[in-house]
C-alpha cells in the first residue's frame, strides 16, 4: 500500500510539472520552425538523460531498475510508427505530453483523444502483429553501468552547477518551484526522476502504453493501478494549471469534439506500431539508448516540422 500510495504521489507530481513547464513536443517543434528556437525540443532530450542517469543510479544502488523494459526491432514499422503519431499529434494539436497539458487546463475537446487513440490503436491491431519486445536486461552488457555511472556523475555535476548559477540560494529555489511557469529544463529533470522511480514500482506506466494495452488485449499488466495513476496524472495537471490561475473549462462544440477523434486514431496507430507515444519513448525508449526510439522519435520530429512548414508555407510548397 505504501508503494502504491507514494506511485500515485509520484505520478500527481508529473503531471504537475507537465503543466507547469507547459511540456509538448508539438510545441517544441513549432518553436524551431517558426522562431529558429531549439531549447524546448533539447529540453525533451534532456528528459530523456535525466531518466538514464536515475535509472543507472538507482540500478548501481541495488534496484532492478532495468526490469521489464523492452527494445523493439528499429525498421520500418518503427519509423512509419513515429510518422503517424506526428501527424496525429500535429491534427490534434499536441502530443501525448501537451494533450495531457491542454486537459489538465480545462479544454474539454481533448476528451476525445484518448477515445480516438484507443480506435487507431484496436483497429491497426487487426492487421499488423503486436511488436515482440526482448528484453533490455539480455542486449545491455552489464559492465557498461560503472562507466555510465561516471558518465552520469558529470551530467549530475554540470547540472548542479548549472542550477546554481540560477537558483544562488534557497529563497531562489523557492522562487522557481512556486513559479506560475516553470523553465522548461527545470519541468523535464522532474518529470524525467520521478518517471523512474515510477517505473520501478509500475511497468510500462505511461498513460499511451495503458491506451494500447486496452486497445489490443482489453486488460493489461497492473492495468487497475496504471489507470488510477492515469488518473492522478490529470489531476496533477489539473492542479499545476489552477494553482497558477490558468484554469479554464472550455466546452467545445461538437465539430471540435469530432476533430480530435480522427487524429487520436492516427497517434494510436503510430503509438502502436512503435509502440508507445512520445511520452513511452522520451521516458523509455531514448533513456535505454535503444535505437528503434530514436528512428521513431526521429520520424515523428521530421513528419511534425514538415506538417507546420507546409501549414505555414502551403503556396512555397504547391509551387
Amino acid at each position: 500500500m505504501a508503494l502504491v500510495a507514494l506511485a500515485i504521489l509520484l505520478a500527481t507530481t508529473v503531471g504537475f510539472a507537465t503543466q507547469r513547464g507547459s511540456i509538448c513536443t508539438v510545441m517544441a517543434v513549432k518553436y524551431m520552425v517558426t522562431r529558429g528556437d531549439p531549447r524546448r525540443f533539447l529540453a525533451l532530450l534532456v528528459c530523456s538523460i535525466w531518466s538514464l542517469a536515475t535509472l543507472i543510479i538507482t540500478y548501481l544502488l541495488g534496484a532492478h531498475s532495468f526490469d521489464h523494459h523492452y527494445t523493439y526491432s528499429p525498421g520500418v514499422l518503427a519509423a512509419l510508427g513515429g510518422a503517424l503519431f506526428g501527424a496525429g499529434s500535429i491534427a490534434n494539436g499536441a502530443c501525448a505530453f501537451g494533450s495531457i497539458a491542454r486537459l489538465g487546463g480545462g479544454d474539454l475537446a481533448f476528451v476525445a483523444t484518448p477515445v480516438g487513440f484507443v480506435i487507431g490503436a484496436a483497429l491497426i491491431s487487426q492487421i499488423a502483429p503486436i511488436p515482440d519486445g526482448l528484453p533490455v536486461n539480455d542486449v545491455i552488457p552489464e559492465n557498461v553501468f560503472p562507466i555510465a555511472g561516471i558518465i552520469v556523475g558529470a551530467f549530475i555535476a554540470f547540472s548542479a552547477y548549472h542550477a546554481l548559477r540560477i537558483v544562488k540560494n534557497f529563497k531562489g529555489a523557492i522562487r522557481v518551484i512556486t513559479a506560475k511557469r516553470w523553465r522548461p529544463f527545470f519541468a523535464v529533470a522532474v518529470i524525467g526522476v520521478l518517471n523512474t522511480f515510477l517505473a520501478v514500482v509500475v511497468v510500462h506506466w505511461p498513460y499511451t502504453s495503458l491506451l494500447i494495452d486496452f486497445a489490443s488485449e482489453g486488460y493489461s499488466d497492473q492495468g487497475v493501478l496504471k489507470l488510477i495513476l492515469a488518473i492522478f496524472l490529470l489531476g496533477g495537471a489539473v492542479a499545476g494549471a489552477a494553482t497558477a490561475g490558468r484554469f479554464s473549462i472550455s466546452i467545445p462544440g461538437v465539430g471540435a469534439f469530432i476533430k480530435k477523434i480522427p487524429a487520436g486514431m492516427i497517434m494510436g496507430a503510430g503509438a502502436f506500431l512503435i509502440p508507445g507515444g512520445n511520452d513511452a519513448l522520451v521516458l523509455s525508449g531514448l533513456p535505454l539508448l535503444q535505437p528503434y526510439a530514436f528512428i521513431a522519435y526521429a520520424a515523428m520530429a521530421v513528419t511534425m516540422a514538415g506538417l507546420i512548414y507546409f501549414m505555414m508555407n502551403p503556396r512555397r510548397i504547391s509551387a
